[in-house]
């Protein structure tokens, strides 16, 4: 994985918690951003440097190799994803189709995925992978 990560701008695993029937698809047919309908931060693949149970009951660990991520910390990375919604929705909620017109106004502006550094204060980042093709299983 080293290799893979070497010139990414996250150096480690992150873990992603889902389903088992949804751990089983993504380990046999791989990422797929399509799948993702409704995220905080818009459509994408989320993971985190911590797993939390909360977000299912498998647990599978990914590489996410972004060279081009839009960072920051919770709060500003908020605040842009709000601002892009009021953008695509005048009541500000993330629909599917406003998630999917999120990700792709970041698609468009030239970033593959989102990081979210010391989330909640507690050192957790966030890695939000926009193009499935950044995405490698490491281990379920």
């Amino acid at each position: 994985m080293a290799d893979w990560l070497a010139d990414s701008a996250v150096k480690t695993v992150t873990y992603h918690r889902t389903s088992p029937a949804a751990a089983r698809a993504i380990v046999e047919h791989s990422v797929s951003i399509e799948r993702s309908r409704i995220g905080s931060y818009g459509q994408g693949f989320y993971s985190a440097t911590k797993a939390d149970e909360f977000y299912g009951d498998a647990e599978i660990t990914v590489a996410i190799c972004t060279r081009s991520p839009f960072v920051g910390d919770m709060s500003s990375v908020s605040e842009s994803i709000d601002r892009l919604a009021r953008h695509f929705s005048p009541t500000r909620r993330i629909t599917p189709h406003v998630s999917m017109l999120i990700r792709r106004e970041l698609l468009a502006a030239g970033y593959d995925a989102i990081v979210v550094r010391d989330a909640g204060g507690d050192g957790i980042d966030y890695v939000v992978a926009l193009d499935e093709r950044i995405v490698r299983v490491v281990a379920t």
